[in-house]
């Protein structure tokens, strides 16, 4: 949500980066969808830390709501899956089922603003591959070849910019609640819709 809708192009090609939590991630995304319809998106990157670095992969599906729900706010339910490979054999599964929303500021020519923000709900899974590989890698946290997981939610807020109704900029805080790393962490989205409008 902030970002241009699917009626702006119903190919999205976009880049995002976070920082918070002792890490970066970036990554890399692709998505397709229908003007107020069902989409889908595929992400690939990486992550960096004082431990080391690792990959990421996910996967999300959304439906744009044909019409705001209440007055001008905009509602965009959404599910996802998150992997993470390294570093040193370690692993995380993320699954995620929430809602975005958006709220249409004032605009000028061109340039939409957007108050955006959601609730995703967490199940995470995580451990090593190889009790051999730990490193000291959230050693704190996991038995040597164990695994844990637990649950926990994700809190989004920020503003979007949509330029022309294809290019779209989304800078946002994140604040993980009931997280054991619950470090608030800065997240930026960058995206540009082409092909067919709507």
């Amino acid at each position: 949500m902030g970002q241009a809708s699917y009626t702006g192009g119903t190919v999205k090609v976009g880049m995002s980066a976070e920082v918070g939590n002792g890490g970066t991630a970036l990554s890399g995304s692709a998505g397709l969808g229908r003007p107020h319809g069902i989409f889908g998106a595929v992400a690939a990157g990486f992550v960096t830390g004082s431990d080391g670095s690792g990959a990421l992969v996910s996967g999300a599906v959304g439906k744009e709501l044909g019409r705001p729900i209440v007055g001008k706010l905009e509602l965009c339910p959404v599910a996802g899956l998150g992997l993470q490979f390294g570093p040193s054999g370690y692993y995380e599964r993320n699954y995620t089922l929430g809602a975005m929303v958006g709220y249409p500021l004032p605009s000028s020519g061109g340039m939409r603003f957007i108050l955006a923000g959601g609730y995703q709900g967490a199940y995470q899974q995580l451990g090593f591959h190889d009790d051999t590989q730990l490193g000291g890698y959230r050693r704190a946290d996991l038995s040597a070849g164990g695994a844990n997981h637990e649950w926990y939610g994700l809190l989004d807020a920020g503003v979007g910019v949509i330029l022309s109704g294809r290019f779209s900029v989304v800078p946002q805080v994140r604040i993980p609640l009931g997280y054991s790393s619950s470090d608030p962490s800065f997240l930026i989205r960058g995206s540009v819709n082409f092909g067919k409008t709507n």
